[in-house]
């Protein structure tokens, strides 16, 4: 009978320390791990920037982590980005530093 206890204390001792190895990341870390809904939503308020102007996209940086470089790749709907395109060319904020057929990437001038 003894080692049938002892068998459940190693097991739930060790259930313990794996699932502290499993928390400790999430615990400690300060960006919502695995939370897919919140990203979705996110990147979807962003790309709704896409037929918007240059504010859109300065009022969506500074509600959520501000970056350092927006990245535009080309979308289904060229049309709805060529408006932003536009208006980051012209907009002092943001300046182009590289372009392709595949990205055009901007720097957030600060």
């Amino acid at each position: 009978m003894k080692s049938k206890h002892t068998e459940l204390g190693l097991v739930a001792f060790f259930a313990v320390i794996a699932l502290i190895i499993r928390l400790a990341p999430a615990l400690t870390s300060s960006l919502p791990l695995n939370d897919g809904g919140l990203f979705y939503i996110m990147i979807r308020d962003l790309q709704d920037c896409a037929s918007s102007n240059a504010d859109c996209v300065r009022d969506w940086m500074s509600a959520h982590e501000n970056a350092d470089y927006l990245v535009l790749a080309p979308s289904l709907n060229q049309a709805n980005q060529l408006a932003l395109t536009v208006w980051l060319k012209d907009d002092p904020d943001f300046a182009l530093v590289y372009k392709n057929d595949s990205v055009a990437v901007y720097q957030v001038m600060k």
